[in-house]
């Protein structure tokens, strides 16, 4: 039986409804997620998405101390998840203007720093869970919105 994956991570169908384009089929046909007949496959994404929630927790210094920012999490971990599979899987479309991976970019920055100063805000600075949540490592004051990079030598800055 496999275990459930904490609240503040999201599935594969919620990073493809951000990129539906990417779950097309033969014949043209939009699945809505990845799945064996679309060219990204789920273990594909679900290796992105792995990667994604890691670096919004390093950056948020742990998980996010309530229900309601966990699931703020969610969001913003689908969004750079969809960032992450253009940015490794069709990189040579995410450098002219206009592209899907621009557009993420926009929806991304704005509301991972709103969570970030949530997090802040509500988590206070404790290591502990005294907010909610679950207790286990949950995020700290340290919360920030850096503009380092965080998809290699060659990615954005933001």
């Amino acid at each position: 039986m496999s275990e459930e994956p904490p609240p503040y991570r999201p599935s594969v169908l919620e990073v493809a409804s951000y990129i539906r384009a990417r779950t097309k089929i033969d014949g043209g046909a939009i699945a809505g997620t990845f799945n064996d007949l679309t060219k990204v496959k789920p273990p594909e994404v679900e290796s992105i998405i792995e990667q994604a929630v890691g670096l919004i927790l390093s950056d948020l210094g742990g998980v996010p101390c309530t229900d309601k920012l966990q699931e703020s999490m969610k969001s913003v971990a689908a969004i750079l998840a969809a960032m992450l599979v253009e940015q490794s899987l069709f990189p040579e479309q995410t450098t002219g203007a206009g592209n899907s991976f621009a557009s993420l970019e926009k929806l991304y920055k704005p509301k991972m720093k709103s969570l970030a100063e949530q997090v802040e805000k509500q988590c206070g600075t404790g290591g502990g869970g005294e907010g909610g949540g679950d207790g286990a490592g949950s995020a700290i004051s340290r919360a920030t919105f850096d503009d380092r990079r965080l998809l290699g030598p060659n990615g954005p800055t933001w």
